[in-house]
């Protein structure tokens, strides 16, 4: 039987401090070998490390390290030595680059962590108002600088302890893997998923809510996208405290609250003191300059507080999902614009040529009128009069053609929604009126104010009404409801109703296509992708709900204006 001693314990190596392409040594059982030339088994590329520097070999149960009359010498713990036994969490020095030893490894397996299952955000997060900031400081520090930190351990002059700089190696490898993963992905949600999951991996989190900007605008409101719950834990309301999101979105801020029922800056905060949070990490998703989105934790364990540590990977998790999420919005903003740009042009050319042809028969319509009046053959004029209206519907169509394909600067202003409503009622209701449709409004007083152009929001109006007519087909109480809201994410709402045929649910991710129509030859397709571009053009979004047989909603999505 060999002797227990012969039988080398597994060691490492560890970089101090880590960094992107820095990775764990494995030691061998019998000799290891470090220095410049790319012989060795630890190659370091640095001109203050000899070729063959030094050497660690297993003896009597030991590890030593053993210098190669190096040039700049082999330190452990500040100490030349040209031999020395090897202890837990000693650090090694070769020339400039040092290491920790230690007989744990740097990547244990990450625990098996059990989460809930994606649930509807808008239905168990609720952004509670609370008190301003006062008072005494919150653990908080720049987004970038949390960042830094956690992928430069050490570097603002602090010392590293073996526990601190295993885990930060554990987490630094848990990150590498989640940038590779978020490569593979297209759609944010699904980034957003592997990152929270990572998350509730790494922290001691009790529930995650990921937050995103429902528009392209650095302005645009944030939504709430992603819920995750640790196993076990209520599948109660989540309350996200808007004092302490707007600290981390408006000032870039990774903040931690330790505890937050006695930190003074909270203390005030109703959201915070009605649902006992004890800890909270809000970060932002931070892409360069744009404030992408914000994760938001917390844990009602107060054993299990967030601290520094946690913060610093929190921030470095959500700058890799907003670099990510980022990415590919810009990829997509791109090969849309490429397509839009060629649609445009084509639609245009199309468009001309219909109205020159229409043109020239304009003349002869003019004739043919004349000639049927002299004849006076009622079925003649009968057909006549089907002609002239697909001719019209065709001229109609040229003409939606041009205004889409044609890039209007808008006239953005501050407006009062429910005036503009109020203003174009009696032109909508002429119109509703001849089908048989009734017109109702249902407007919020005191509602604040957008910031639009007033002759988009008209059209995209007028679009949405006429839509809403022609999806009624019953011959008496056909109703169409505007409603004008402010809701809980600051934003102003209005919904156009009807009750009408509604949309099948395999017909609901076509509606916005170009040319797709559910009209037959009395639509264009071209409505709703200009209520959907004015819209996005405005900083906001459209959503749709509609059941069969029941009737549709649509709901124009605008962020109010701010003085």
């Amino acid at each position: 039987m060999p002797d227990v001693k012969d039988s080398a314990a597994a060691a490492y190596l560890i970089p101090t401090p880590s960094g992107p392409g820095l990775k764990a040594v494995a030691l061998k059982a019998g000799e290891t070998t470090i220095g410049r030339n790319p012989e060795n088994t630890v190659h370091i590329a640095r001109g203050a490390v000899s070729r063959f520097h030094a050497k660690i070999v297993f003896e009597e149960g030991d590890y030593v390290l053993i210098d190669l009359n190096s040039r700049n010498g082999t330190f452990v713990d500040d100490q030349r030595v040209s031999k020395a036994r090897l202890n837990e969490g000693a650090v090694v020095t070769f020339g400039n680059r040092s290491f920790i030893f230690s007989l744990r490894g740097p990547e244990p397996a990450a625990p098996t962590v059990r989460t809930s299952p994606p649930v509807a955000p808008s239905q168990t997060v609720r952004v509670l108002d609370s008190a301003s900031l006062a008072g005494s400081e919150v653990l908080a520090r720049e987004a970038a600088t949390a960042t830094r930190a956690f992928l430069e351990p050490g570097s603002e002059g602090q010392e590293i302890t073996v526990q601190e700089a295993l885990l930060a190696h554990k987490r630094l490898s848990l990150l590498y893997r989640l940038s590779e993963d978020l490569r593979a992905l297209k759609d944010p949600d699904e980034m957003l998923a592997k990152g929270i999951d990572l998350l509730f991996t790494a922290l001691p989190a009790s529930r995650a809510v990921a937050l995103l900007r429902s528009g392209p605008a650095q302005d645009a409101p944030m939504e709430s996208r992603l819920v995750r719950r640790r196993s076990g834990v209520p599948d109660e309301e989540i309350p996200v405290s808007r004092t302490v999101l707007d600290r981390v979105i408006k000032q870039r801020m990774a903040v931690v609250c330790r505890d937050a029922l006695d930190d003074s800056r909270f203390r005030k905060s109703d959201s915070i003191r009605m649902h006992s949070l004890r800890s909270i990490v809000c970060v932002p998703m931070l892409a360069g300059e744009r404030v992408v989105g914000a994760v938001h934790l917390d844990t009602s364990e107060s054993l299990e507080a967030f601290g520094q540590n946690d913060l610093d990977f929190a921030a470095s998790v959500a700058n890799e999902l907003a670099i990510s999420i980022e990415n590919q919005r810009l990829q997509q903003e791109a090969a849309r614009n490429e397509r839009m740009a060629a649609i445009g042009l084509t639609i245009t050319n199309v468009a001309h040529n219909i109205k020159n042809i229409l043109l020239m028969n304009k003349g002869a319509e003019e004739l043919m009128d004349l000639s049927l009046e002299r004849v006076g053959d009622e079925k003649v004029r009968k057909n006549w009069r089907m002609v002239r209206q697909c001719l019209s519907r065709i001229n109609g169509l040229a003409a939606d053609m041009l205004s889409f394909a044609r890039v209007q600067p808008f006239e953005v202003r501050t407006v009062d929604v429910n005036v503009v409503v109020k203003n174009y009622q009696n032109q909508l209701c002429e119109g509703l009126a001849r089908e048989g449709v009734e017109l109702v409004l249902d407007l919020q007083d005191n509602l604040p104010s957008c910031s639009i152009d007033e002759a988009g929001l008209q059209r995209a109006l007028l679009n949405l009404v006429v839509n809403a007519s022609d999806a009624i087909s019953r011959p008496e109480g056909g109703r169409v409801t505007i409603a004008t809201r402010l809701d809980d994410q600051d934003c102003v709402r209005i919904s156009v109703a009807d009750n009408g045929c509604g949309i099948p649910d395999q017909d609901m991710n076509k509606i916005f296509q170009l040319f797709y129509t559910t009209k037959n030859t009395r639509g264009t397709g071209l409505g709703l992708p200009m209520v959907q571009r004015f819209v996005e053009s405005m900083n906001g979004r459209i959503a749709v709900e509609s059941r069969v047989g029941v009737g549709s909603v649509f709901t124009l999505i605008l962020p109010r204006a701010h003085p």
